[in-house]
């Protein structure tokens, strides 16, 4: 397989139809997660600065309590959308690489219907694997966590755990290929969940080494958007700190929280639209890579091939 030359076509791809990476936002919006962004020591302040702040909202929370539940249906009717979006998204973009390579034309519009089409299997697919690591996993952490409990099973507890992340690393690599082609199964071949998976298993396995180079690859991707991101975010965050400083010395909290809500929205719209254009690029990469495999495997049974 040529890898070179899918990368490179992949790009081609991603950089002319910009309409991807719209919709490789919304299959961020279903993973992003921005816990971390905007963290600061609140040690530094003393804590009579903070009395007022606290015992306002207080008095909000017990004056207006209807308001944080319709708040609250807000967020997981949001979070619903976003769930959506996310599945939508994936199969959309499969179909949009799927056109771009064909030379037809890619839209938004088009991409989007033809995602919802495949909407229910894509989260079905979705939820089967993550019942699947939910239960195994569960079948690992409660004995151990029964044994850490006990001077002898910690010492046990330790290594084990140690050895299962480093197994984990190559397992969680295999599942993410074989969701690819079976997405695409899925998606593009018009497979039911099951099929799909059974023979997204039969492409990886026949495949493996293939597989694997193709994985590095978008491996070292990923890491060169996270660096460029990481770069941003610093671009980003610095000015905003910098007038959240001069806020704080100058009128207290409330102008502060404003700015660090107004910089957390600036960041995530940045990130969102990054990660947007990482996987336009990533899905044309899988895509092409599903092709070339599909052509070289030839003992596949002929259930991959597409329903009429």
């Amino acid at each position: 397989m040529e890898y070179t030359n899918i990368l490179k076509q992949a790009y081609e791809s991603a950089r002319k139809h910009k309409a991807m990476w719209f919709l490789g936002m919304l299959v961020a919006s279903g993973g992003a997660n921005f816990s971390n962004v905007g963290n600061f020591n609140t040690s530094d302040f003393k804590s009579s600065e903070m009395d007022p702040v606290l015992n306002s909202a207080s008095q909000f929370m017990e004056s207006y309590w209807w308001v944080l539940i319709i708040v609250g249906i807000l967020f997981l009717l949001l979070m619903i959308v976003m769930i959506v979006l996310h599945n939508v998204a994936i199969g959309g973009l499969y179909y949009g690489a799927e056109q771009a390579r064909l030379k037809k034309k890619v839209t938004f519009g088009d991409m989007f219907r033809a995602g919802s089409h495949t909407f229910w299997k894509v989260l079905g697919t979705n939820l089967l694997i993550g019942a699947v690591f939910g239960g195994v996993g569960m079948l690992i952490a409660i004995p151990l966590a029964i044994l850490a409990f006990t001077v002898v099973g910690l010492i046990v507890v330790i290594p084990a755990v140690l050895v299962l992340i480093v197994l984990a690393i190559p397992v969680m690599a295999a599942v993410g290929v074989l969701t690819n082609y079976a997405f695409q199964y899925m998606t593009l071949r018009k497979q039911g969940v099951i099929d799909s998976l059974k023979m997204g298993w039969l492409m990886l396995k026949n495949n493996v080494l293939d597989s694997f180079v193709m994985f590095l690859f978008m491996m070292l991707v990923g890491i060169g958007f996270a660096i460029v991101s990481i770069l941003i975010a610093v671009f980003i965050i610095l000015p905003f700190a910098i007038i959240g400083f001069i806020a704080y010395n100058s009128a207290g909290w409330v102008p502060v929280i404003t700015v660090v809500l107004i910089g957390l929205l600036v960041l995530w719209i940045v990130m969102t639209f990054i990660k947007g254009i990482r996987n336009a690029y990533t899905f044309n990469v899988w895509h092409l890579t599903f092709v070339e495999l599909e052509k070289n495997t030839q003992k596949l049974p002929a259930i991959a091939k597409s329903k009429k």
